[in-house]
């Protein structure tokens, strides 16, 4: 693909693959967020970033998942007009193209240096099933404990129970949503486990002090 002069794209696992055995001190390269910080704590690759993408001299690493679509339209932008961008992105059912430079939203687990693993885990799980979220008891099958052994490991490491902490993931994202998209409260409702804008607009309520709809309000009396 090189001597094409030719991008060569990876992602996530790949993109994590090639920094573990490329093991370079001077490129730029970046891949999921949750691996980041192990392979800055292993220091195998002191420049691995938490942008979305990095190219580096055309070997391209990128986060993967949502972020995919996107450096697609990045990546054939320069022979797209701006209406064929904005098109391109509709049909593709992306809210926003973001640059490459962007950061990735971390999620909660990124900070949570201080929990044994089961507890990270659990909390991997749950990041992993915002739309559809699963049960307690689901979570704990996986991880070979009893609800009572996850409940205990929760309240000790969080202060919470493990529905609770799932619900405060849920509604994060929900705030990610409904500041950096243009989905409708409804569309935010189902894509974070919620079944109704009222259950939604509740659970919303009770971490921010504010309403969705609020908040969209708020953003916009501040962006003019």
């Amino acid at each position: 693909m090189q001597r094409s002069n030719r991008p060569v794209v990876m992602l996530s696992e790949a993109a994590t693959a090639f920094i573990r055995a490329y093991r370079s001190t001077s490129l730029r390269a970046t891949t999921h967020w949750r691996d980041v910080q192990v392979l800055k704590e292993l220091g195998v690759f002191p420049n691995v970033s938490l942008r979305y993408a990095e190219d580096s001299g055309g070997f391209i690493t990128s986060a993967g998942g949502n972020y995919t679509g996107e450096l697609v339209i990045d990546l054939i932008a320069k022979s797209l007009s701006h209406q064929e961008k904005a098109e391109l992105g509709s049909r593709l059912v992306l809210q926003s193209i973001r640059d490459r430079k962007s950061s990735q939203p971390c999620g909660t687990s990124y900070l949570m240096n201080a929990f044994g693993p089961q507890i990270l885990g659990a909390i991997r799980i749950m990041e992993d099933n915002v739309e559809f979220p699963i049960s307690t008891r689901s979570i704990s099958m996986t991880l070979g404990l009893s609800v009572r052994q996850l409940e205990r490991l929760f309240t000790k490491y969080t202060g919470t129970s493990p529905g609770r902490y799932y619900k405060k993931i849920r509604v994060g994202r929900a705030h990610n949503l409904v500041t950096e998209t243009n989905l409708s409260l409804v569309d935010v409702a189902f894509a974070t486990g919620f079944g109704s804008v009222a259950s939604l607009t509740s659970a919303y309520r009770s971490e921010y002090g504010k309403s969705p709809r609020e908040t969209r309000v708020k953003d916009a009396h501040n962006i003019k």
